[in-house]
C-alpha cells in the first residue's frame, strides 16, 4: 500500500483526489456491509442461545420438575450448560452415602393368573356383551358429531403368536356428542396398528363431522368422502403455548409469542362458551358475527410470527400446528353442533390410560378385543348415569335367556337409557 506525504497530497490534482475519495467510500461501504453481516450473525447466535436455553429449561422441567430449578439462583451458584443435564447430581454434591444393594431389594410378588377365569370373561364378552356393543355401534351413527382419539397399548400375543416384550397396538375411542333425540355412547375399538383402515372401517356408514386432535389419518378419510368432515381441536392448538408458559414461568413469559397466542386462543374459546345455551342455528350465527374476525386475526398473526421465529423451535412448531390445521380449526364456525375442542374423546379415553398404568400390557389380542367391549359398556353406562355393576349383572342374566330368539329386538330393552335399565340399575350418584 502506497502512503503519500502531506506535501504529495497537497500537490495532487482534483481528479486524483476524487479517485482517492471514491476509493475510500467504496472501502467504507464494504466495511459497513461486513459489519451489518457480523451484527446479523451475532443476533442469530443470540437467538439460537435463547432457544437452546429455553429447550434446556423445558427439558429440566420435564425430567426434574420446577423445584430443582428454583433452588439455583441466577447469579450465585448458577449451573453450567453441561451441569444442567445432570441437575439433580449437581444440586446434591454432599448427598449421603448410597445404600447397599441389599437395602433396596424389594421381594417380588407374582399373582398367579387364573386362565379359566380369564377365558370365561373373554367368552362371555364375545358371546353375550358384544350384542350390546354392536347395537351401540349402529346407534352412534345417528349422531351428527363424533369425537375420536387413540392411545397405545402393548399386547403380548397377536393371534396366538407370542411377541417378545409385546407389540405396540392401539385402543381407539369414539364418543358421540348427544343432541336432541340421542343418548351418550362411548365405544372403544382395539386394533393392532394406527393405520387409516381402522377408522375407515369403524366410520364407514357415518355421515357427519369427526372432531379429532389433528392426526393425519382422519384428514385422509375426509378427502376420500364428501359426507365426512373433520374438525380440529383448539385445545390442542393452545396446549404447546401453555406448556411453554408453564415451563418458563408466568413472569418470564410476559410479552412473549407464547403468551400472546395463549391469550388470543383463550379469548376465542371463552366467548364461544357463552353460546353454550343457544340452539345450533343461533350458535352458528353468533360465531360468524362475533368470532369469525377474531379467528381470521389469529391466523394472520400466527403466520406473521411464524416468519420471525426459528421453525424448529418450540414456538415455531406450536405456530406451525395452528397454521397446518387452519382448515380443520375453522370448521366450528360453519356448524353450530361442532365444538371447539376434542375434550369429549380425551375424557372418554382417560379411564383406559389410567388403567393401563396398572396392567401395563394386555395378554392377548382376544383379551384386547374383550377389553374394548367391556370399557365401552362401562363408560357408556357411566355416561348414562346407571350403576355399572347392576347393569352387567342384568346383561349377563338376561341375554343368555334370549340366545335362541330369532331376532334381537330384546337388545333395545337392555340399552343403558331404556326405562327398564334406568329403573333397575339406578346410579348412587344420579341427581334426583
Amino acid at each position: 500500500m502506497i502512503q503519500l506525504s502531506d506535501e504529495q497530497l497537497n500537490n495532487l490534482g482534483k481528479e486524483a483526489l476524487i479517485v482517492i475519495v471514491s476509493s475510500l467510500q467504496d472501502q467504507l461501504l464494504a466495511l459497513q456491509s461486513q459489519l451489518d453481516h457480523a451484527n446479523a450473525q451475532l443476533s442469530d447466535n443470540n437467538r439460537q442461545i435463547e432457544l437452546l436455553t429455553e429447550q434446556i429449561r423445558i427439558m429440566n422441567q420435564r425430567f426434574f420438575g420446577r423445584k430443582s430449578e428454583a433452588s439455583v439462583s441466577e447469579v450465585d451458584g448458577q449451573i453450567s450448560l453441561f451441569d444442567s443435564f445432570n441437575e439433580v447430581e449437581y444440586l446434591n454434591q454432599n448427598s449421603s452415602k448410597e445404600p447397599e444393594i441389599t437395602e433396596v431389594i424389594i421381594p417380588s410378588y407374582h399373582r398367579k393368573k387364573s386362565v379359566g377365569k380369564r377365558d370365561a370373561v373373554i367368552k362371555s364378552t364375545d358371546v353375550y356383551l358384544s350384542l350390546i356393543y354392536d347395537r351401540l355401534h349402529e346407534l352412534i351413527y345417528d349422531s351428527k358429531v363424533i369425537h375420536a382419539d387413540e392411545s397405545p397399548v402393548k399386547v403380548m400375543r397377536i393371534d396366538h403368536t407370542k411377541i417378545k416384550n409385546g407389540k405396540k397396538t392401539y385402543m381407539w375411542v369414539y364418543r358421540n356428542r348427544p343432541l336432541r333425540g340421542t343418548h351418550p355412547i362411548v365405544l372403544f375399538d382395539w386394533q393392532p396398528s394406527r393405520h387409516s383402515d381402522h377408522p375407515r372401517e369403524f366410520l364407514k356408514t357415518f355421515s357427519g363431522t369427526v372432531v379429532t386432535d389433528g392426526y393425519q389419518v382422519y384428514h385422509k378419510l375426509a378427502k376420500e368422502r364428501r359426507d365426512l368432515k373433520v374438525a380440529g381441536c383448539w385445545v390442542h392448538a393452545r396446549r404447546p403455548f401453555a406448556e411453554f408458559i408453564k415451563s418458563v414461568g408466568q413472569d418470564a413469559s410476559k410479552g412473549s409469542i407464547a403468551q400472546e397466542a395463549y391469550s388470543l386462543i383463550t379469548e376465542i374459546m371463552h366467548i364461544d362458551n357463552t353460546f353454550d345455551d343457544l340452539s345450533a342455528t343461533e350458535r352458528k350465527k353468533q360465531r360468524q358475527l362475533v368470532l369469525s374476525e377474531k379467528v381470521d386475526a389469529y391466523f394472520a398473526w400466527a403466520k406473521q410470527k411464524y416468519s420471525q421465529v426459528t421453525h424448529n423451535s418450540t414456538i415455531g412448531k406450536a405456530l406451525a400446528y395452528s397454521i397446518n390445521q387452519e382448515d380443520y380449526l375453522r370448521v366450528f364456525l360453519s356448524d353450530g353442533n361442532v365444538p371447539m375442542d376434542n375434550n369429549y374423546a380425551e375424557q372418554a379415553i382417560r379411564p383406559f390410560t389410567i388403567g393401563r398404568k396398572n396392567f401395563i400390557m394386555i395378554e392377548s389380542s382376544n383379551g384386547a378385543k374383550a377389553s374394548a367391549t367391556l370399557y365401552s359398556l362401562v363408560e357408556t353406562a357411566k355416561a348414562n348415569m346407571i350403576n355399572t355393576f347392576e347393569y352387567f349383572n342384568l346383561l349377563l342374566t338376561e341375554i343368555p335367556q334370549h340366545m335362541d330368539d330369532k331376532d334381537f329386538k330384546f337388545i333395545d330393552d337392555l340399552l343403558p337409557w331404556s326405562p327398564r335399565v334406568q329403573k333397575e340399575c339406578p346410579s348412587r350418584y344420579k341427581k334426583s
